[in-house]
């Protein structure tokens, strides 16, 4: 998956390369001036720059090939138009080893290696592509592109082969494709490497450089015939110079070939302006957002915005006043689904929300009315429209913060007691650490990550969120290690008993549940994966539904309610699996 550009301009080199049928088309084809049209535009492409692009010769196709050097703006090269024409190099024959070892008179010598470019115009000059081949591995496994690791690192990107490209994550904590990737394959018939224009610009002022781009176009209409006639042309390249040579054959065949010199189309002045004031490129809006809060100061409901005038710190309160910047604005539930909807982006604890590379909401927490609370202090932090999205769901109080919310955010303490799910999370982490032989945790995340009450009456959130509950629970008992252990207290194993089942059988002969007695809260949490999803039809799937929310009224009581019973059901099982016999 490559950027929307990066496949555009793929698909204009799948429509230029064939043979058009048309004698006009013909005309303007082999002459090169639709090549030399998309190379002009690119210069001057705000978003994509072709720095590669490599196509094999074909009968009735056009070939291409375009590489890039990245040379100094001082550079005496650049001004030699002859020397420039005479470039002959490959991306596969170039290195970014620095030294090398020749023999001289007999003698071993080590001396400083130079990029091949074929010409002398190009003497100190860098690619930004290094094409590599593994000869004892077959394509595609042994053709493959690396980039300048300076500019990589540089821009702290990382490769990401499901992206096919070398990303970042920009402030919204959305993929930026810094360098795209598309190799030759049977779908694609041109290897096309592109660079996202502005940080390439940026690099190249940093570095008091230009880019010249090295092309060639060749069309091949028949395959007998030679070159006949070889002229030095002049071409208009908008946003930088070229130089090029067109050579035709006996009609048979036609190429053009030259450099372009590509300008960064950004000045000196405006990189060191972005390093200045750096708060200042791509800003945020500055129009402040306004909140319903409930004022602690003065214990009462009023307005306040996201403008740090409209509030006060404690150690300013003496000279006015106005609300605390702690004070609490309170929002439906809803507000969390936007982040619990995307987990590869966001990471959503009980009390605090996480943007990957971008933004943090360091705390926020539920009252006893189901409102999510946030302290305008951290609503502040937030990106411009992420503090609309609260504020579509901002609402007068119907309760006051939670006890433990003004437990640990104001009086600085530790609250007396342990909810049903942390009590749940600290068995699972005691397991992870002991590292019990009998259960072993799965997921990716660690436990306070997954496990994550649902706030909403949303049957999608409940339904994951028990989907997550019984992956880190049921899903993490070793099935292979309970029949042994069973079998080890003497009782016949039937293979079809399930985990939960293993363990009601364990826990009987060690005397730990009476005969008869079940695990009611992982028997649950089985019930609630198989019934509580939205995609699930049946009678069963309504009437499980309507018991929960007959029995506890929401799905937020009634998962706090299974962690309750599993927080018990572990402990049993806690108490009665410590003296299991070792694995042999």
């Amino acid at each position: 998956m490559v950027s929307f550009e990066h496949k555009k301009l793929i698909e204009r080199f799948a429509w230029m390369g064939p043979r058009p049928e048309d004698d006009r088309d013909f005309e303007v084809w082999s002459s090169g001036l639709g090549h030399l049209d998309m190379l002009r535009y690119n210069a001057s492409d705000p978003e994509e720059l072709i720095v590669l692009a490599l196509s094999a010769t074909k009968l009735g196709h056009a070939s291409v090939f375009v590489h890039t050097a990245v040379v100094r703006s001082d550079h005496p090269g650049l001004n030699d138009q002859e020397g420039l024409l005479r470039w002959s190099c490959s991306p596969f024959l170039q290195s970014a080893a620095t030294m090398g070892a020749v023999i001289k008179g007999g003698e071993v010598c080590f001396e400083p290696r130079e990029q091949r470019w074929g010409t002398d115009a190009l003497v100190g000059s860098s690619p930004l592509v290094y094409g590599r081949s593994w000869d004892a591995l077959n394509e595609p496994e042994g053709l493959y592109y690396e980039i300048a690791q300076p500019y990589i690192h540089h821009l702290e990107v990382h490769w990401r082969k499901e992206r096919s490209a070398y990303c970042r994550f920009d402030r919204r904590g959305d993929w930026e494709d810094v360098v795209s990737i598309t190799k030759k394959s049977s779908n694609d018939e041109v290897t096309l490497i592109t660079f996202k224009r502005d940080p390439l610009d940026q690099y190249l002022v940093e570095h008091d450089s230009v880019l010249v781009r090295l092309f060639d176009f060749t069309f091949l209409h028949s395959r007998d015939g030679s070159w006949r006639e070889s002229k030095r042309m002049g071409y208009d390249m908008e946003g930088g110079v070229a130089y090029l040579r067109q050579m035709a054959g006996d009609g048979s065949m036609s190429a053009v070939r030259g450099v372009q010199i590509v300008q960064p189309r950004l000045s000196r002045e405006d990189v060191e302006h972005r390093i200045v004031n750096w708060h200042e490129v791509n800003p945020e809006p500055t129009e402040p957002v306004e909140y319903i809060i409930l004022d602690l100061r003065h214990n009462r409901t009023t307005t306040v915005s996201t403008d740090p005038t409209t509030t006060t710190d404690y150690f300013s309160a003496v000279e006015n006043s106005l609300p605390y910047e702690t004070s609490p604005a309170f929002f439906r539930a809803d507000v969390l689904l936007k982040y619990k909807g995307d987990n590869d982006k966001y990471t959503v604890l009980e009390n605090q929300i996480t943007c990957r590379g971008g933004w943090e909401l360091r705390s926020y927490s539920v009252n006893e009315a189901g409102q999510v609370t946030a302290y305008i202090c951290d609503l502040r932090n937030l990106p411009y429209e992420e503090q609309l999205h609260w504020s579509g769901f901002n609402e007068r109080p119907k309760a006051s913060l939670s006890d433990r919310a003004f437990t640990t955010d104001f009086l600085g303490q530790w609250p007396e007691t342990m909810t049903s799910r942390e009590e749940l999370i600290d068995i699972l982490d005691r397991w992870r650490r002991l590292n019990v032989s009998w259960w072993k945790w799965r997921p990716d995340d660690s436990p306070d990550r997954l496990i994550v009450v649902p706030r909403t009456g949303s049957r999608n959130e409940w339904a994951q969120a028990l989907m997550d509950l019984s992956n880190g629970v049921n899903e993490g008992f070793v099935v292979r290690e309970l029949r042994r252990i069973l079998t080890v207290e003497g009782v016949e194993v039937d293979n079809q008993w399930g985990s939960i089942v293993l363990l009601e059988r364990i826990l009987q002969a060690r005397g730990g549940l009476e005969q008869g007695a079940q695990l009611s809260g992982l028997r649950e949490l089985n019930r609630g994966r198989r019934f509580s999803g939205v995609h699930v039809r049946g009678s069963q799937a309504r009437e499980y539904v309507g018991a929960v929310l007959t029995n506890h009224e929401t799905y937020t009581a009634h998962f706090e309610h299974l962690c309750e019973r599993l927080a018990s059901d572990l402990t049993h099982v806690e108490d009665h699996m410590t003296n299991a016999a070792p694995s042999r």
